[in-house]
């Protein structure tokens, strides 16, 4: 297998078999890749990415402004919302909420942060039988 010290293709580029980048790797345009990609360090994407299969982030990932998903998005611990919530100009219905005035740092569910600029737990509580929105400062 060639070694080199350093590679700059200015066109097209094409790598049928495996791509193994030791340092780093800078893509300034479009990286495509059809199979499977492994990244064990960092990766930074400054503009669109999109991923077609699965995604795993074993660590931390932050997305700046949206992160959709086309069916379910999961988290084994907590999703972070960094926006701040407003008030809706409707009247809210009648529901049963718990607040928990207890704060459990393992308590998993939707982080949203509050109106007073607080950061929420939100989770379901079925301990009465009937499914209640339980919330809790993070």
């Amino acid at each position: 297998m060639p070694t080199f010290d350093s590679l700059r293709v200015t066109g097209s580029a094409q790598v049928d078999q495996d791509l193994h980048v030791e340092g780093n790797e800078t893509v300034q345009n479009h990286f495509q890749v059809n199979g499977n990609a492994t990244v064990s360090g960092d990766m930074n994407v400054n503009g669109s990415g999109s991923v077609s299969g699965s995604l795993h982030v074993y660590g931390s990932q932050t997305v700046a402004v949206n992160l959709g998903a086309g069916t379910n998005m999961s988290a084994g611990f907590r999703i972070v919302s960094l926006g701040q919530a407003a008030v809706p100009s409707v009247s809210p219905s009648a529901q049963s909420v718990k607040f928990y005035n207890e704060t459990a740092s393992s308590q998993p569910g939707i982080i949203l942060k509050g109106t007073d600029g607080v950061n929420y737990v939100l989770f379901i509580d079925v301990t009465a039988g009937i499914p209640t929105l339980g919330i809790q400062k993070a």
